[in-house]
């Protein structure tokens, strides 16, 4: 096997992981190594598992050392991609956000071993490790679904971007007319009108956190007018995208039932050319889908 048949064949690995046993292998090592840094990466912040932190350490190890393989096994095969043919196209390629993520995924660790640690912000540094979560949408199986939903709401960004001034309008309203019910009864409370506005999005988002209540009789009919409104208007979008969603979902799969009635047909007259009887009761019977297929 030469170098060039070895690249295709790791490309392929890449890039079509569902596809062969050894891609759905690779599929899960990777999902697995993904999972088992960030809870990793959320456990060694808890005080009692400091003890354990070497084990920690080699666990980071491990799972860098394949994200830098894949990461390297990427650049390598970029240029079966079209777009990424030849030096620039490479460069293109390593500044795609998807491969900025895998690499700021990376470099914590590196930053760790060839930095001082009082020039370290752990803080950072850690919120850079959980953007590798991020990377399961390159796994095969999560790239389609994501797609969609991204496609679905870039068809629908007009709807979604109405509805989301809607409701600001709305809280904008509906705070305005708190502030001025609530102020003179609670000034420290219902000090402004974006202090009134904090009421209004934990309210209509039916969060409530209690910080911030009317107490006036006015006070409390606007928010239960609002709390209700929060429930209702969270439905909007939901709705928008829950009917866009399952319209995409019926669309594929009747897709894929015609795809599978054209391959019916197309073997029903292979069978038909070469004269195969597909029934030994009945030989003139030569039509072996017409039993079980309901189209």
């Amino acid at each position: 096997m030469t170098i060039h048949q070895v690249k295709e064949y790791v490309f392929t690995i890449l890039e079509h992981e569902s596809e062969s046993p050894l891609g759905k292998t690779f599929e899960r090592i990777l999902f697995i190594t993904i999972v088992v840094s960030i809870l990793s990466t959320i456990l060694e912040t808890l005080p009692r598992l400091f003890v354990y932190n070497h084990v920690f350490w080699w666990i980071e190890v491990v799972y860098v050392s394949i994200f830098i393989v894949e990461y390297l096994a990427r650049i390598w095969t970029a240029d079966f991609r079209k777009q990424y043919e030849g030096t620039r196209g490479l460069i293109r390629f390593i500044f795609t956000p998807l491969m900025i993520l895998d690499l700021l995924s990376i470099i914590p660790f590196f930053l760790y071993i060839f930095l001082p640690i009082h020039l370290l912000q752990t803080g950072m540094l850690r919120f850079f490790r959980l953007i590798r979560i991020i990377r399961i949408i390159q796994i095969g199986k999560y790239t389609q679904a994501f797609s969609r939903i991204v496609g679905l709401i870039n068809r629908h960004k007009e709807d979604l971007v109405a509805i989301f001034f809607f409701i600001i309008a709305i809280v904008s309203f509906l705070s305005t007319l708190m502030y001025f019910l609530e102020h003179s009864a609670q000034p420290q409370k219902f000090s402004s009108i974006p202090a009134s506005i904090w009421w209004g999005i934990t309210t209509v988002s039916t969060i409530g956190y209690g910080d911030i209540v009317p107490i006036t009789d006015f006070g409390k009919i606007v928010g239960g007018i609002t709390a209700v409104f929060g429930v209702a208007i969270f439905a909007l979008p939901t709705a928008v995208l829950g009917a866009s969603f399952y319209a995409e979902i019926h669309s594929s799969e009747r897709k894929r039932i015609l795809e599978l009635e054209k391959e019916i047909k197309r073997l029903e007259k292979i069978l038909e050319w070469h004269e195969i009887p597909t029934d030994e009761k009945n030989p003139n019977h030569k039509n072996m889908f017409s039993d079980w297929w309901p189209w």
